[in-house]
């Protein structure tokens, strides 16, 4: 399921008999550079008991193809060292 909200955030989640397994979050920020809309990756999880099954796949399509729909400059992802 893919859903945006108010133009302030996008998310996409993963669902395995209609449990939530998965999602990822994006927000918008602006490239000055180029003068066009790109995305930060602000979250991307998989419940742990069903890492490694493909479940992140999907979830990185969505977003990619969201942001190829909406001519993103670019899409980045920040996460903490720990992960």
């Amino acid at each position: 399921m893919c859903e945006s909200h108010l133009n302030v955030s996008f998310q996409c989640s993963s669902k395995i008999k209609s449990e939530v397994v998965g999602f990822v979050q994006l927000y918008p920020t602006f490239s000055t550079v180029s003068l066009k809309t790109a995305y930060i990756v602000t979250d991307l999880y998989v419940k742990p008991s069903v890492r490694q099954k493909g479940v992140a796949h999907p979830l990185i399509e969505c977003y990619y193809q969201y942001c190829k729909e909406n001519s993103a400059r670019y899409v980045t992802l920040e996460t903490s060292v720990a992960n």
